[in-house]
């Protein structure tokens, strides 16, 4: 019986596996770009003309060009302004603000590039321009840190809290 039933599974094997091998696959060609021919007669003569269609790809660009005369600034108050804050991630670290400051100087405008420095204590509240051009900074309150009392106490709730393991489990 084992016999039979082991020689039915390999023909059953043998016929799936020739069926997989041997059948008949159709190949896909690629795709190809065909060109129709349209047959246009002419209105005045008695030709038959053929017109040849082809593929062309068209990108319209369309650039328009303002010609101004440059506009000259003849008021500008003084103004400050912020161009990057690097908050760090950690505690402690310096927080960095950079700016600039545009002025009346002489005949013409002068800017000068200013950068601050802070030292972070926790994150970042706010920050803001004092009218004098210095930024303002505030931060959050730093986190609480874990002082002699604080570690006493993580210190005794892990013990008190293998004793009761161990009571509980029968270990003295």
């Amino acid at each position: 019986m084992k016999n039979i039933l082991l020689a039915f599974l390999l023909v059953a094997i043998g016929v799936g596996l020739g069926y997989s091998l041997l059948k008949p696959r159709t190949i896909l060609t690629p795709p190809r770009i065909v060109t129709q021919y349209d047959t246009v007669k002419a209105i005045d003569t008695a030709w038959v003309t053929k017109l040849k269609h082809d593929t062309v790809y068209q990108t319209n660009i369309v650039e328009r060009v303002t010609h101004a005369k440059p506009e000259t600034v003849f008021v500008l108050p003084q103004t400050n302004g912020v161009s990057a804050v690097s908050v760090p991630e950690k505690y402690g670290d310096s927080t960095l603000v950079g700016g600039f400051s545009i002025s009346r100087a002489d005949s013409g405008y002068a800017i000068t590039r200013w950068q601050y420095q802070y030292w972070t204590p926790g994150p970042l509240k706010s920050l803001a321009l004092t009218p004098n051009g210095t930024p303002a900074v505030d931060f959050y309150a730093p986190p609480p840190t874990c002082d002699t009392k604080c570690k006493a106490k993580w210190g005794g709730m892990i013990w008190l809290g293998i004793e009761l393991a161990r009571t509980l489990l029968g270990h003295p």
